[in-house]
């Protein structure tokens, strides 16, 4: 059976999935997948709460999808970072 991970294992783990799930919100955006942009978003979040890119894309995706309320608070808490 393979060993547990070390905690500097699992932070390097945490933070390759950040990387690629942020990765994968600017990819969603430029396909105009605003939905997924903002699961993964919040995903992230979940990982890393006030991620500036995670907050920044989702705020992106929910003004293209005019949820202009929802988008203004995302970017303003962006703008904050």
């Amino acid at each position: 059976s393979a060993e547990p991970l070390t905690e500097s294992q699992r932070t390097r783990v945490k933070n390759a999935e950040i990387l690629l799930k942020l990765n994968s919100a600017a990819c969603l955006l430029m396909l105009t997948r605003y939905e997924d942009v903002i699961t993964v978003c919040t995903e992230v979040l979940e990982l890393e709460p006030g991620n500036f890119k995670a907050i920044y894309r989702r705020g992106v995706a929910k003004l293209r999808m005019q949820l202009y309320e929802e988008a203004l608070e995302d970017l303003i808490q962006a703008q904050r970072k």
